[in-house]
């Protein structure tokens, strides 16, 4: 087995890190529009109020949703268009 040199040692490590960061985005970028898709369509829309300004507000999972929306699309950004270490 060859040894590595300290520059192929951490290559090696930015791009394993790459890849965990990578999965990591998209596996929680897709919980998060499960659980507000869940929310969406099955339960039942929640109406509370803000402590700040004292008026209502209708939560019915869009914030999981878009969250999870842009969690995924930095995910495939990162896997598609942006230079691998």
């Amino acid at each position: 087995m060859k040894k590595l040199s300290k520059r192929e040692k951490q290559l090696k490590q930015s791009r394993k890190e790459h890849s965990y960061l990578t999965w990591t985005t998209f596996i929680i970028g897709i919980t998060f529009c499960l659980v507000g898709f869940r929310r969406f369509l099955q339960d039942s829309p929640a109406i509370m109020m803000n402590t700040r300004t004292k008026h209502p507000i209708l939560d019915h999972g869009n914030y999981p949703i878009f969250i999870g929306l842009i969690m995924i699309i930095v995910a495939l950004y990162r896997v598609f268009f942006l230079k691998k270490p």
